[in-house]
């Protein structure tokens, strides 16, 4: 058990959840704790704000395509959708970069 105060030592991988979820919300908690745990495993610590690899790795776990793509910009969008069309390995690399890379996490950037 941790805090979200605390700092993820590397190889630490998190899972964020409460006992009291809908199945949907762990899906999506399970979604967001992989982009924070490959983050994690690679020393990098994430701001845990959506960006490009938790919302591919939602559609991943099974979320609806409506409810995700009503939760991002059509750009984003039209790139995730694309990156899916990739071989498996592909899409496995894009997502360990892309969750390594936190530059959205910087106000003014995406």
């Amino acid at each position: 058990m941790g805090s979200d105060k605390l700092s993820l030592k590397p190889g630490t991988w998190p899972l964020y959840w409460s006992p009291e979820n809908s199945p949907e919300q762990y899906q999506i908690d399970l979604a967001r704790s992989a982009v924070t745990g490959v983050a994690a495993l690679h020393g990098v610590q994430g701001c845990r704000q959506p960006y490009l690899a938790e919302t591919w790795a939602l559609l991943v776990v099974g979320i609806d395509e409506r409810d995700v793509q009503a939760s991002v910009p059509p750009q984003d969008w039209t790139l995730v959708q694309r990156i899916r069309q990739l071989p498996a390995a592909q899409q496995a690399d894009w997502f360990t970069k892309a969750a390594l890379d936190q530059t959205h996490c910087v106000v003014g950037q995406t």
